[in-house]
């Protein structure tokens, strides 16, 4: 176990040059193919993201928050699996369902196996985590982010073809989960109790799919909030359009991610507070938390409306400069990097009900404002219904947080 400055470090610089690599992957397209082909890559990605995220359960998050490790390593092996069979046959049909060419169908086969490849990840990332190890995760996101964008870029060089950039992250990531997980999980395995390495037991599996059930469905709706505006972007707009907001709005998640899984570094002491009843060391924690959050926000945001024309311009392109959308959605990003912050009071408390209600709200909002935004004020307009639904997310949040803490002096 690592103190909380260390892991902090550890992350920060693992998620960000991890979440930097999945927008170069729209940088080596922008560079080598046409906007037509960053659009498509940008919608087979946001058809298939809230598929795994919902059938993944979000059970990395459980198992990190399992502190009385509750649930054997074989069980959650066991759903993941089942979770990732469903989600790839979901994804298919998905594809089917919005008449996808040929070939982009073919990427998105191949990309949902790289996201298989993601998702048994996870769960390894989900022990190291418990035992506040960020190092670890953060090596291996380090190693696939080196092996992915440069074997995306090799195989599209040589197949000039979406699918062949898709296979390429594929086996970056298949190389980085063989190379560096599996020295990583046999050391962080000698801190685990035996109990946790025992067999499946009867029913277990099904048990912890019902529990982690609302987490999956959060997760997928997560998803689906961040996506919504994509898809009114590419049915009223084009793939065009959706090649630049999808590439300006990465450029914002990066900062959303790199803020909502910075959090993550805290919920396995944030459980360890709930379930002990301290208080005083829980609203320190939170209090610090959202500085952190909010402190991130406004950089990225005073970044993007003095540098972000140049930076643009000089990485994607002229055609891809955009001020107004990239503020705003770097605007977007710091309400929900807050709102997620927020959140871990629910998720260390394992309050997953009122967090699944809390998220289903935020994306009814966001798939409410989109397409009529979308309509009115084009790309930008996506940026705004993301920053209503937030804006309105942290004053739900805020209260349903201030509920746990006054709960834990009774």
């Amino acid at each position: 176990m690592k103190s909380l400055k260390v892991n902090l470090a550890w992350n920060f610089a693992g998620l960000t040059v991890y979440n930097f690599s999945q927008w170069l992957l729209l940088l080596i397209l922008a560079r080598l193919a046409d906007p037509r082909a960053v659009g498509q890559f940008s919608f087979i990605l946001a058809l298939s993201a809230p598929i795994f995220l919902a059938a993944g359960l979000n059970l990395r998050l459980y198992m990190a928050t399992d502190v009385s490790y509750r649930w054997r390593l074989t069980e959650y092996r066991r759903l993941r699996t089942i979770a990732n069979a469903v989600a790839v046959m979901s994804v298919i049909v998905a594809g089917f369902a919005v008449r996808l060419h040929w070939l982009d169908m073919v990427a998105l086969v191949v990309l949902a196996a790289a996201k298989v490849v993601e998702a048994s990840s996870q769960l390894e990332y989900a022990r190291y985590q418990r035992a506040e190890r960020f190092d670890l995760v953060a090596r291996s996101l380090v190693a696939r982010s080196a092996f992915g964008p440069v074997l995306f870029l090799l195989l599209f060089a040589v197949t000039d073809q979406l699918w062949g950039a898709c296979l390429g992250l594929f086996l970056g990531w298949l190389m980085a989960q063989l190379v560096f997980d599996r020295s990583a999980t046999e050391f962080v395995c000698k801190l685990e109790p035996e109990e946790f390495h025992l067999p499946i037991r009867p029913g277990s599996v099904r048990s912890l799919f019902v529990e982690a059930l609302p987490l999956g469905f959060d997760q997928g709706v997560s998803s689906l909030t961040v996506n919504a505006p994509r898809y009114s972007v590419q049915y009223t707009v084009g793939s065009s359009g959706l090649a630049v907001y999808s590439s300006l709005s990465y450029l914002a998640q990066i900062v959303s991610m790199v803020g909502t899984s910075m959090a993550g570094v805290f919920n396995p002491r944030l459980a360890r507070y709930y379930r002990s009843g301290n208080q005083k060391g829980f609203i320190r924690l939170i209090v610090f938390l959202l500085c952190f959050a909010g402190t991130i926000g406004f950089l990225a945001t005073l970044g993007a409306y003095l540098f972000g024309d140049f930076f643009v311009r000089n990485t994607l392109g002229p055609e891809y400069v955009n001020r107004e959308l990239l503020v705003s959605l770097m605007v977007a990003a710091a309400l929900i990097t807050l709102q997620r912050a927020l959140s871990k009071v629910l998720e260390s408390s394992h309050k997953f009900g009122r967090y699944l209600a809390l998220d289903i709200t935020i994306a009814a909002v966001v798939c409410a404002l989109s397409p009529f935004l979308v309509h009115r004020y084009g790309l930008v307009g996506a940026a705004y219904a993301t920053v209503c639904a937030y804006a309105i997310g942290i004053t739900i949040c805020g209260y349903l947080a201030i509920r746990v803490i006054r709960s834990l002096s009774s």
